[in-house]
Order: C-alpha cells, then sequence, then structure tokens
C-alpha cells in the first residue's frame, strides 16, 4: 500500500462557540457532518505542570548554633531572612538539599521551607555525623497561594562546628490551571 491509498475517514474539530458551549463536529467521508453543543460544565479544564525551584549555594556553610535563610534562584545563604513572592497558586514537594562535605558529630542541621515566614511541614533533619550527600523530604506537600513568600530555613544545631557546605536545594512545584 502506497501513501496515496491512506486516506482520512474521520476528522473531529473541536471549536469554542461561547463562554458556555463547545462544538464538536465529525465528518465522516461520504457522509454529512454531524455537529452536537457540549455544555461548559462538561468539559474538564485542567493542566497540571511541575517544576523544579530552587537555590545553588555555592558551599555556604551555617556558623554553630545559627540560622541562615535562603530563597529560590538566590545564589547563597546568609542570616539575613530572605523571601521570594511567588506568582501562582500551587503545591510544593519532594524538598532535597544536597551537602558537598559532612554535617559535623556535634548537632544535625535542618532545613524547612517557610512560607510567609512560618515553618511548614516540609522540612528535612540531617543528622550529626552524616555524610556528604542528598537528603529529602518526600513525605510532606505544601499548599501556596499566589504571592505567598517561599524561603528555606536553615539551622546547624552543632555548638562546637560550622555546617556542612551546602551545595543546593531544591523542590517541586505542581500548578493547577482551570
Amino acid at each position: 500500500m502506497d501513501s496515496d491509498d491512506k486516506k482520512i475517514t474521520q476528522l473531529t474539530k473541536i471549536t469554542a462557540l461561547s463562554d458556555s458551549d463547545l462544538f464538536l463536529v465529525s465528518i465522516d467521508t461520504g457522509t454529512a457532518p454531524k455537529s452536537r453543543a457540549i455544555p461548559l460544565s462538561e468539559v474538564k479544564q485542567e493542566i497540571d505542570y511541575s517544576y523544579v525551584i530552587g537555590s545553588f549555594l555555592n558551599g555556604a556553610t551555617v556558623p554553630l548554633s545559627t540560622t541562615y535563610y535562603a530563597c529560590p534562584y538566590k545564589t547563597t545563604a546568609d542570616a539575613t531572612a530572605h523571601t521570594l513572592p511567588w506568582p501562582q497558586a500551587g503545591v510544593l514537594s519532594n524538598m532535597a538539599i544536597r551537602l558537598s562535605s559532612a554535617q559535623p558529630a556535634s548537632g544535625s542541621l535542618v532545613c524547612t521551607l517557610q512560607i510567609n515566614a512560618v515553618d511548614t511541614a516540609l522540612a528535612i533533619t540531617i543528622a550529626s555525623g552524616s555524610a556528604a550527600g542528598t537528603y529529602s523530604d518526600t513525605t510532606h506537600s505544601v499548599t501556596i497561594a499566589a504571592t505567598d513568600r517561599i524561603s528555606w530555613k536553615i539551622v546547624n544545631n552543632s555548638g562546637s562546628a560550622a555546617s556542612a557546605a551546602l551545595t543546593s536545594v531544591t523542590m517541586i512545584l505542581t500548578n493547577q490551571v482551570v
């Protein structure tokens, strides 16, 4: 069979007629077009999409018994609270932090997502003496509204040494457009 023998037997076209209806047209070869209106209330109009947001922390260390902050797209962590207003509502999940050196044996390191300067359930505790590597919270998720301010609070609970070197912190943001 060559390409000339392949014929389209049905063509379906959806056209928006108004805010309240969609119109469906089906054309079968050799027959008259058939159409019907579909109420917009019966049409599912959701689109889910996800992307990663994060911060490259460039090896920053948190001094002993100190809290540092970072926000998406900031290239380091420091003692000043930084936040970034996020323009869309969505769900944040799968937070991960990467260390390029070991956490001191004298205390843990805790990274907590903050929304509008308030701690959320999305948090990672890295035990004292933990090796360099990636640590994550894949259990919790947090819903945000458009313009909520996002930041990470990083607490070094070691009373005798600076924290492990922080490489990056990331998480997934899933949006739903209706």
